[in-house]
């Protein structure tokens, strides 16, 4: 756990702790033509998930390939006569169901 006490960056969550609640948990801050988060926790797999979904839509990257979840992915590319292609990548033995 580190104690966030950010000069420049946004305070995006505070500890709920009677001692620590005066620091910051997560912060964001600029950088360069973006920002960045600062996470000063471990969070879960589901918050570390949230935080970053956040972060790349607040930089207009969401997509379809950010919609899915491992084990289901979605790998993009440009084939020779220039057409795009998707490859949805299933790394689990359970059949899944993927709307495009």
């Amino acid at each position: 756990m580190k104690l966030l006490t950010p000069t420049t960056g946004a305070v995006v969550a505070h500890y709920h702790h009677p001692v620590w609640g005066e620091y910051a948990a997560v912060t964001r801050n600029t950088y360069g033509k973006g920002e960045v988060p600062c996470v000063g926790f471990m969070p879960s797999a589901a918050l570390t998930e949230k935080i970053v979904e956040k972060s790349v839509k607040r930089a207009g990257l969401w997509g379809q390939q950010q919609a899915l979840h491992f084990p289901t992915i979605m790998r993009s590319g440009v084939l020779a006569n220039e057409h795009s292609v998707h490859y949805i990548l299933n790394y689990s033995a359970a059949p899944v169901q993927v709307t495009t």
